[in-house]
């Protein structure tokens, strides 16, 4: 008999905690010393990213930046608006042992229509979902730049697109074909040097298949092997992107199909996040 979703979230707590009891382990041996860290403010990931650290040794501290990085051994911009100040910080992008992204790879990768022409004219077509068919339900209809799918719809008829005409209608939006099926993935990867350094990637059941995650409740959500680094990596090198990222995508037949790729921490990052600082550059 198939185990009930209560216990499979009740097994995977306990094989997080397990997880993370092992990467404190290894942070201490890689990282004797304490670092102090700085993560600008996300109120919504505090609690969990805090949790992440402890036992490491490591100091956190929830602020706005210092020019240059002040006194912290490392600065962790989370939003898009502090990776953009820190984009333009020299001093701190020079010393940083997390490294920054430039301006230009942040816009590139945040403007999700530029993001998918730029690959396709890359060789990635095979990757990315193709365009919405006239005529053709369901589609998905989202916004340029946007978070957490706050503006992201699932368009599945002529009364959506009555619903919808305002966004159908401006420039910050684009159609995309729907790619259906009820998982969904997110790739957490640390990417420098030409190079994917550290990888975590969660798997999201979603109620059903037109489910949007963050706009729709996760049945269940666990870690799971990361399949695709290779493709990621050759991705974000063409995209010339360093830096922490999340690759959002599905699989179709086996093929992984990249929904978008966010050039910033992402949010079911925060309770594993301790776990990628002895990766850093230092």
């Amino acid at each position: 008999m198939p185990l009930s979703i209560s216990t499979l979230k009740s097994i995977r707590k306990w094989r997080d905690r397990a997880f993370m009891a092992g990467q404190v382990a290894l942070d201490r041996v890689r990282l004797p010393r304490g670092r102090r860290v700085l993560v600008t403010p996300w109120p919504e990931v505090e609690a969990a990213l805090r949790r992440s650290f402890h036992g490491t040794g490591h100091a956190v501290a929830m602020a706005e930046m210092p020019a240059g990085g002040g006194d912290f051994d490392v600065v962790v911009p989370l939003t898009i608006a502090a990776l953009e100040v820190a984009a333009r910080d020299d001093a701190l992008r020079r010393r940083n042992p997390l490294p920054l992204p430039s301006l230009a790879a942040i816009r590139r990768c945040d403007d999700k229509a530029e993001l998918i022409a730029h690959l396709r004219a890359r060789g990635f077509a095979a990757h990315l979902p193709g365009d919405a068919a006239p005529g053709r339900w369901p589609y998905m209809l989202k916004r340029r730049w946007d978070a957490c799918a706050r503006n992201a719809f699932c368009v599945a008829g002529a009364a959506d697109e009555a619903a919808l005409a305002a966004q159908l209608a401006s420039a910050d939006f684009l159609r995309q074909e729907w790619i259906g099926g009820e998982m969904e993935y997110t790739a957490h990867l640390l990417h420098f040097g030409g190079s994917t350094r550290r990888a975590l990637t969660l798997s999201f059941r979603m109620p059903n298949g037109r489910s949007i995650r963050g706009r729709d409740p996760v049945a269940l959500h666990r870690r799971c092997r990361s399949r695709h680094v290779a493709l990621f990596e050759a991705m974000l090198n063409a995209a010339e992107f360093e830096g922490l990222c999340c690759v959002n995508y599905k699989e179709r037949d086996g093929v992984p199909i990249v929904l978008e790729i966010n050039p910033r921490f992402g949010f079911s990052l925060a309770p594993f996040f301790a776990a990628f600082v002895r990766s850093f550059r230092w």
